[in-house]
């Protein structure tokens, strides 16, 4: 409208302010639609961005089911915030937090969680407050004190410097440490093998260091482990001499007095047949089946020689009965 005073009794005042009102309404109008077509397309973006992120993360195995035990309660939450940070677009909202949290639990986590849901308490609907409350349940509220504990007894033992390491690290993050005190309670758990490999070298006095170090010698003692194992499997006997007697038990030596037999040679067996010899001993003036160096067949002989000469002598004396003048 023209500057001027404006006169609300004026038909032509009047006109033009409604005018100009008009005018300025079709803008705001344009503006917000021009604005929501904006939100609109970044909407789309986003879901889009969303769904991308959702299709290339990683997907992490799920979390062991946690019973409520005190010793297990870190390794759990710290697995569920993993799967939150990894995966994000599977938890938009708390409600989707501390409801995939609830299908993990059981035994006495299951029953402290079970009156919340059955009551849809707001502590579902903040992972914040579900989190203060589920920590104060289980997890140990003397944890400093429970770590020196445990650092007293645990030793590596025989399993790996890694394994122990990777106890170690667990067990005394909670003991809240320095450095020194970190090294020194790490040593005393060390196996006596690493300890002796110690003493011909220069400790780290960093923690990390100090550990690599240790895994290092660890690794060098098994290698060497596994190397004298396979070389003790791989030994080679002393060749015989060849001018000792053959082992082969069944060509019998005409000195041997052992009575040893084998499997013979083609070439063996048919000197012996060409020869008359004995196909068992390889002697002659018998047969295989009469042989006496056969178990057994050294016996039957003595028997049947023994009784042959029985029936010599009663034939013997018989006959000469029988020549006898009466």
């Amino acid at each position: 409208m023209a500057s001027g005073t404006f006169d609300p009794t004026n038909p032509q005042h009047v006109g033009n302010a409604l005018q100009e009102l008009h005018d300025q309404i079709t803008l705001l109008e344009q503006s917000n639609r021009h604005h929501a077509e904006q939100n609109a397309e970044l909407s789309s973006r986003l879901q889009d961005i969303h769904t991308l992120r959702s299709q290339t993360a990683p997907k992490l195995p799920l979390p062991e089911k946690y019973d409520g035990k005190r010793n297990f309660f870190r390794q759990f939450i710290h697995s569920v915030k993993l799967q939150f940070s990894v995966s994000p677009a599977r938890f938009p909202s708390d409600t989707a937090k501390t409801g995939f949290v609830a299908s993990l639990l059981r035994g006495t986590a299951l029953d402290w969680i079970t009156p919340y849901l059955e009551k849809q308490d707001p502590m579902l609907s903040s992972w914040e407050t579900f989190e203060s409350k589920f920590t104060a349940m289980f997890d140990d509220p003397h944890r400093a004190k429970t770590a020196v504990a445990k650092l007293t007894q645990l030793r590596q033992g025989r399993r790996p410097v890694v394994a122990y390491a990777a106890e170690f690290r667990r067990v005394v993050m909670d003991a809240d440490f320095d450095n020194n005190a970190q090294v020194y309670w790490f040593r005393a758990g060390l196996s006596d093998s690493i300890l002796d490999e110690l003493t011909h070298t220069s400790a780290e006095s960093e923690l990390d260091k100090f550990i690599a170090q240790c895994v290092l010698i660890d690794t060098r003692l098994r290698e060497r482990e596994v190397e004298r194992t396979r070389r003790s499997r791989t030994t080679i006997p002393p060749s015989r001499s060849s001018n000792a007697p053959t082992s082969d038990p069944m060509i019998i030596d005409s000195s041997s007095t052992t009575g040893r037999q084998g499997p013979i040679t083609a070439e063996e067996r048919k000197r012996r047949i060409e020869n008359d010899l004995c196909l068992y001993c390889g002697r002659a003036g018998h047969r295989k089946a009469t042989c006496p160096s056969k178990k057994g067949n050294g016996q039957a002989r003595q028997r049947s020689s023994f009784r042959a000469t029985i029936v010599t002598l009663v034939l013997y004396l018989f006959s000469f009965h029988l020549f006898i003048p009466v």
